[in-house]
């Protein structure tokens, strides 16, 4: 993927709040909210098992139509070419598993000592490399 496309990938990464699960500060009350609700099981980071619950939660709550699937309208901030690139198929649309495998590299991308969880440092430091200089 090239440098352009992983930037902008990464900025609806954050766009449709999949990293503001993990991207606690404490400046930031809101993220530290989120990163809480993320962090089910309480022990500051967020595992792939509860980044995957969190991503169906997003993916639920961005479907507006409640039809079990996304379509470039209800993903805020989303390029064609990110969603070209998550959409395996080429549908035209989201199913809960093309969403799921496209935030799965996210996430991977963030671990970046790849222990399988993002703590908070890595969660910021993804966020500020989505937002570019």
């Amino acid at each position: 993927m090239g440098r352009s496309l992983v930037r902008i990938h990464r900025a609806f990464f954050l766009a449709v709040g999949i990293l503001a699960c993990a991207a606690a500060s404490s400046a930031d009350p809101a993220l530290e909210r989120a990163l809480d609700h993320a962090d089910r099981n309480g022990d500051g980071r967020v595992d792939r098992r509860e980044f995957d619950a969190r991503m169906v939660d997003v993916f639920f709550a961005l479907d507006a139509d409640k039809d079990g699937a996304l379509v470039i309208g209800e993903l805020p901030g989303c390029s064609a070419e990110v969603f070209a690139a998550a959409d395996a198929n080429g549908d035209g649309v989201l199913q809960l598993e093309e969403f799921l495998e496209a935030r799965a590299h996210d996430f991977d991308r963030a671990d970046a000592d790849d222990d399988g969880a993002l703590d908070p440092a890595e969660a910021e430091a993804y966020g500020r490399a989505a937002r570019g200089p």
